[in-house]
């Protein structure tokens, strides 16, 4: 079976789930599919569907334009997919690329929804990111809450919409089981939905589980007293992608300070606060900071935290290099993160 690599250059962010169109308009393509996951994710939960996402190259990618004309454009599609699911079709061709450039002497309207399109493009990128979709044609499973069921295992020589319902009914039963988590976090005690919640986690593939972390922030305010005893696990969580997405901001003092901030929990565990210590001296010292002073404080403090955990040895040989770096003011590469 013959696919073709598909190009990730964008940066890896939880929170890209934006809204790309005028408020309350939703934004759709020729096939009549969503073109913003949020406006889908609205529809979804209206209609209480699975959302399927597409994602294609139209023209540059010849089973994708296959896919598009022979399945996406067809009003069985419509009728038969359409409306058991609500459609997410993300195009990266060259012909989705163009639709960002105004034309010459573009009116102001044009102008607008080319930049309305850069952003979906921009949007695309980072989803299909998270996805982690390596060519096109992919297509994905997800609830309506935008949580992955399954990678769908689309076969190239599916070219008709009788067989590529056939294909998608193989994923009822995960479907249904995935759902029936998914509610268990919303029933019951604060307790039960804190459980339901970490057992959603930990039974989604880690490829997918950042799609999960909104919902896993809820954790410390659903169990202040920790009786779960899982307050520290989710901390560390919401601190990575607070983290994460003040550093591609450019705000690494920021997500420094997240990590620092987290270890003041009084329920955080000694691998824990050494794991948030050693991820702020990590973020200060890929980012080519220069306060060698402040990276060996937070690794003292990761040192100290738990010194006799499996990363000590490394965190000490870290150690050990910035003191050099310190005393000579020069020194090669700094180890990577482990």
């Amino acid at each position: 079976m013959k696919k073709y690599r598909f190009l990730l250059i964008a940066l890896l962010v939880t929170s890209f789930f934006v809204s790309c169109g005028k408020k309350n308009t939703p934004l759709l393509d020729e096939c009549g599919c969503f073109l913003d996951m949020e406006s889908a994710k609205k529809q979804a939960a209206k209609n209480n569907q699975d959302i399927l996402v597409i994602v294609t190259s139209d023209g540059d990618d010849y089973i994708s334009q296959q896919f598009i004309s022979d399945i996406i454009k067809t009003k069985a599609f419509e009728e038969q997919i359409g409306k058991k699911y609500t459609i997410f079709h993300f195009d990266f061709s060259q012909k989705a690329y163009e639709k960002t450039v105004a034309p010459e002497n573009a009116t102001k309207e044009e102008k607008q929804k080319a930049e309305q399109f850069a952003l979906l493009m921009q949007t695309g990128y980072q989803f299909a990111c998270l996805l982690d979709c390596k060519y096109t044609p992919s297509i994905f499973l997800l609830t309506k809450d935008g949580y992955v069921i399954s990678e769908v295992e689309y076969e190239d020589e599916i070219l008709d919409v009788d067989d590529f319902s056939t294909l998608l009914q193989n994923y009822n039963q995960i479907s249904a089981e995935l759902n029936e988590k998914v509610l268990a976090t919303t029933t019951g005690t604060n307790l039960e939905k804190v459980v339901a919640i970490d057992e959603l986690y930990n039974s989604t593939e880690e490829t997918y589980q950042p799609f999960m972390l909104d919902l896993a922030k809820q954790i410390p305010t659903l169990d202040k007293k920790n009786e779960s005893g899982l307050i520290g696990k989710y901390l560390v969580l919401a601190a990575e992608s607070e983290a994460i997405a003040l550093y591609t901001k450019g705000d690494i003092g920021g997500a420094v300070k997240t990590y620092v901030d987290a270890t003041s929990n009084p329920y955080m565990e000694a691998s824990q606060k050494q794991e948030c210590y050693y991820l702020a001296a990590y973020l200060l010292g890929s980012s080519g900071s220069e306060d060698y002073n402040l990276i060996l404080n937070y690794l003292n403090l990761a040192l100290s935290s738990d010194s006799t955990s499996d990363k000590s040895d490394y965190i000490q040989s870290a150690i050990s290099y910035y003191k050099g770096l310190l005393q000579d003011g020069a020194g090669e590469k700094a180890p990577d993160k482990q």
